[in-house]
C-alpha cells in the first residue's frame, strides 16, 4: 500500500469517526427526549385523579395507578397481577357485567 493509499484510507476513517459521533450525539438527545417523555406520561397516569388500570385479555391487572389503589384500599403492589374480578361485588342473577371494550 503506498503512502497516498494510507492516508486516503486514514482520512476516510476519520471522517467515519465524525460521522459516528454526530450520530451518537443525535442518539442520547433522542433518548432524553423519550426518557422525558416517559416521564410526563408516567406522572399523568399515575396523579390524574380518577383511576385507571391497564388490563390483560383476562382481566388481569398489568398496572394501576394511585387513584385506583387508594378507591380498592390496598397498596397498587397488591392490586398488580391480581384479576379484576376480586375487587368487584358479586353480580345478581340477571345482571351481566358489560362487556370490556379492547382498543
Amino acid at each position: 500500500m503506498s503512502i497516498g493509499q494510507i492516508r486516503e484510507v486514514v482520512y476516510s476513517l476519520q471522517t467515519h469517526e465524525i460521522e459516528l459521533k454526530i450520530q451518537n450525539e443525535a442518539l442520547r438527545a433522542a433518548e432524553i427526549q423519550l426518557v422525558e417523555s416517559r416521564d410526563r406520561l408516567s406522572d399523568l397516569y399515575d396523579f390524574v385523579p380518577v383511576g385507571y388500570l391497564t388490563l390483560d385479555r383476562d382481566s388481569t391487572i398489568l398496572a394501576a395507578n394511585l387513584a385506583t389503589a387508594t378507591m380498592l384500599g390496598s397498596e397498587r403492589e397488591r392490586v398488580i397481577t391480581q384479576k379484576l374480578a376480586r375487587f368487584l361485588a358479586p353480580r345478581k342473577p340477571g345482571h351481566p357485567l358489560p362487556a370490556a371494550t379492547h382498543g
